[in-house]
């Protein structure tokens, strides 16, 4: 399945991170077009996916980026993203929603499972109860080529991982063996950190809040590979947990730490 057309365009405001509508930088253009993020790359319904939002903005930075999402994110409708010094942002009418700053991260990663413990816990993987069945990233009633198809099940206390094979939409180029988009990079890092903060088994709704990543080297479409979640701490509603994506050789391909919130009930 071909991916879906979204028009994206970069707008640069005069000084971040409070942007002002319609203000312009002398030399600079400032493009007047509409981002419409299409409904395949959703999370939660009608809201985009936490990890593909902040990979448009990471692309923009250089692949290392702390993301905070204030707000969701439609599906569907017009937002801008907009860049400059190190910062970005996506707003709509004027409010940010998600804001991104260029940012180095310190993670190791622990625990890195190979493809075949990866297969084995996705067995596990708790898809009766999910809450969003649609989501691009996880949701149990996708398929490959539509969506991600990461169903990260548990391997140890604490730890969750799922295989990813990335259909050749994703790439660069949409042709097998070539570089997949930081965006479907910083996706497939999002949805294991919800895993690995309830065991793999995601009984509630769950959403991102913040998200801090580094894409540090190539996945390839058509490349075996593995996307591994730990549990850090739990305070409350408030998760904070971490990612990894394994590349065919073990080798770490990207990381992010994140913080999940539960909603009031």
């Amino acid at each position: 399945m071909t991916m879906s057309p979204i028009l994206e365009t970069i707008q640069i405001p005069p000084m971040p991170p409070v942007p002002t509508t319609g203000a312009t930088t002398p030399g600079v253009s400032t493009p007047r077009a509409a981002v419409r993020i299409a409904e395949r790359f959703e999370g939660p319904p009608g809201i985009v996916n936490g990890g593909y939002v902040s990979g448009l903005l990471a692309e923009r930075l250089g692949g290392q980026a702390d993301v905070t999402l204030r707000r969701p994110t439609p599906t569907g409708e017009a937002v801008a993203i907009k860049v400059r010094a190190g910062s970005a942002w996506i707003e709509q009418a004027g409010e940010v929603l998600v804001a991104a700053q260029k940012a180095t991260l310190e993670l190791d990663v622990p625990c890195r499972p190979d493809f075949r413990a990866a297969q084995r816990a996705r067995e596990l993987f708790d898809a009766a109860r999910h809450p969003f069945r649609e989501c691009f990233v996880c949701g149990p009633d996708r398929h490959p080529g539509d969506g991600l198809c990461i169903l990260a099940g548990p391997v140890s206390e604490g730890v969750v991982a799922a295989p990813w094979v990335p259909d050749a939409s994703l790439s660069v180029d949409g042709t097998e063996g070539s570089p997949v988009l930081g965006r479907f990079v910083w996706s497939a890092l999002d949805c294991p950190g919800a895993m690995a903060a309830v065991g793999g088994a995601l009984a509630r709704p769950m959403l991102l809040g913040q998200i801090h990543g580094a894409h540090d080297s190539a996945v390839h479409a058509g490349e075996p590979c593995v996307v591994v979640g730990w549990k850090l701490a739990s305070h409350g509603r408030k998760h904070e947990v971490a990612t990894a994506l394994l590349d065919s050789q073990g080798r770490v391909a990207a990381r992010s730490s994140q913080t999940w919130i539960e909603p009031r009930r």
